[in-house]
């Protein structure tokens, strides 16, 4: 083998340990990241039942007021 192709294979071989480097550093900060800030499952499923209340109340009015609309229509 070459001088040249000895350089070549030398470059991709630290090529491929620097991607590897730098892919295993972003994996431990996103890590990292998604550890530092706990989530508070509980708040977030008051958060949703409030929502849900939200939207079931909605669908209340809603219906009344179609039955209502169906009342004056028949009278």
């Amino acid at each position: 083998m070459d001088k040249l192709e000895i350089s070549a294979v030398n470059v991709i071989i630290c090529l491929s340990l620097l991607l590897s480097i730098v892919i295993v550093f972003v994996s431990c900060e996103v890590s990292l990241y998604c550890l530092q800030r706990p989530r508070n499952y509980f708040e977030e499923a008051k958060k949703l039942d409030k929502k849900i209340e939200n939207l079931r109340e909605e669908e209340k009015t809603s219906q009344t007021k179609k039955s209502a609309t169906v009342a004056e229509i028949s009278v």
